[in-house]
């Protein structure tokens, strides 16, 4: 049985859902949990010897073998743990002080690809010298890959802080040594149930479907097996934002097609920079004014929004058309702030979201505690709010009082399709907490 159980573990695409249910998972998952030196002293405690190897998966296979009870194995976690938490508390000491002013940071690279980063550069035909090779160059190490580690850096100091509220919860059976896809144990109804911790940001992409309407899947509406559907009826924020994003970038230098001279003109001299307007009063002739303007308009026009991100579209609309963009900013803000509210008293809707949108590459159907993230009055990436770590404590300490009581443990039904090799349908668990808060 323990050979099957740790052949599987250690596969990737596991679905621990399913791998749960097998019968020894409980035993197995917590021996799985423990250190050498623990195994050691537990194989040595329940059988009267010393154990037979010093490899870990021997180790495993040799305590798995014995008739220790799922009792016993938790009674000796939490009897090592102290000295653990001891341990780490002394390698971490410095960090919060690290965390408290560490400024404003982005991940900026998508699944953590660094290679994609360096195949755009290598692959950039428009560098023209070794000089602009090297500024390049420069720059990207100063900007993405530079923010990246910082915020490598800012995410795991603060998931280890974290870490500590819930492990320090009298019902958690906390993990001996790292193990992938579970940070620790609850024992839900005499079974032991593993959880991964989540902590991340509501993400524009929710924001938006949420406005356009996310629905129950009732009657199998959505013909797939998922819990909600998404209503594509009504303009989500992004639409909208883009909607203005068109209007306010064809306002600024039109088209040329049906204009005028005197038009063309007025276009240009409505930029108010005065190397224009000195250049054009030289011009007379419809041709020349065609040729000045399409020049201008190549380097004065505003950026196509397939290179622009939600928030840099917005940048550019209160620079260019403020009035008009702090309207529509005023009312998704009023949406946003609606939906953490609701969230707020029911989250399994967004907990399917994550499930669902979750990455190719890091995609696990495992239980998971998230913690969301969010600003209410603002279209920034929340993750910083991870560094409040007091303020997470007791939402956090709440939760787990509930799921611990048998409350609030939510059973997910996603179909995944972004992945040909992991497409499917898909049943989970999982329970969340919101941590929102006003940018200032």
């Amino acid at each position: 049985m323990f050979k099957s159980l740790h052949s599987e573990f250690e596969k990737k695409d596991t679905d621990l859902y399913k791998f749960q249910q097998r019968k020894g998972f409980s035993k197995y998952i917590l021996i799985r949990s423990l250190d050498i030196n623990t195994l050691k002293e537990i194989i040595k405690d329940q059988t009267g010897n010393d154990a037979k190897s010093s490899k870990q998966d021997e180790l495993y296979k040799e305590l798995f073998d014995t008739d220790i009870t799922i009792d016993k194995l938790i009674e000796h976690i939490l009897k090592k743990y102290p000295e653990e938490r001891e341990y780490r508390l002394e390698q971490e000491k410095h960090l919060p002080a690290i965390i408290e002013n560490f400024g404003d940071v982005k991940c900026g690279i998508r699944n953590d690809n660094m290679n994609d980063v360096a195949k755009a550069l290598v692959r950039d035909k428009s560098i023209l010298s070794k000089k602009e090779l090297d500024r390049r160059v420069n720059e990207l190490l100063q900007g993405t890959i530079k923010g990246y580690l910082l915020w490598q850096y800012y995410n795991q100091v603060t998931n280890d802080l974290i870490e500590h509220i819930v492990n320090d919860h009298p019902s958690v059976i906390p993990t001996i040594r790292k193990i992938h896809d579970v940070d620790f144990f609850l024992k839900i109804n005499d079974e032991i149930v593993p959880f991964d911790l989540k902590i991340t940001h509501i993400s524009n992409d929710f924001f938006d479907k949420y406005t356009k309407g996310i629905e129950l899947n009732i009657d199998n509406k959505c013909n797939i097996t998922d819990d909600y559907c998404i209503n594509d009826r009504s303009h989500g924020e992004l639409e909208q934002i883009k909607n203005l994003y068109k209007v306010t970038k064809e306002k600024r230098l039109p088209k040329m097609t049906g204009q005028s001279k005197e038009d063309l003109k007025n276009n240009l001299t409505s930029l108010g920079i005065e190397e224009i307007n000195q250049e054009l009063s030289a011009l007379e002739e419809l041709k020349e004014i065609k040729t000045y303007y399409s020049q201008i308009k190549l380097k004065y026009d505003l950026p196509n929004m397939s290179k622009l991100s939600q928030q840099g579209m917005v940048d550019i609309l209160l620079k260019y058309n403020q009035t008009e963009t702090e309207k529509l900013l005023e009312q998704l803000i009023a949406k946003r702030r609606t939906c953490i509210k609701q969230l707020e008293t029911d989250r399994k809707i967004l907990e399917w979201w994550n499930y669902k949108n979750q990455g190719e590459r890091l995609f696990k159907n495992n239980n998971r505690f998230f913690v969301f993230l969010a600003y209410r009055n603002s279209f920034e990436d929340a993750r910083p709010l991870k560094g409040n770590v007091d303020s997470l404590k007791n939402l956090i300490s709440r939760q787990l009082d509930a799921i611990s009581n048998g409350q609030e443990l939510n059973t997910i039904n996603y179909y995944y399709d972004k992945d040909k090799n992991l497409k499917g349908s898909y049943t989970i668990n999982a329970t969340s907490v919101i941590y929102a808060s006003e940018i200032i």
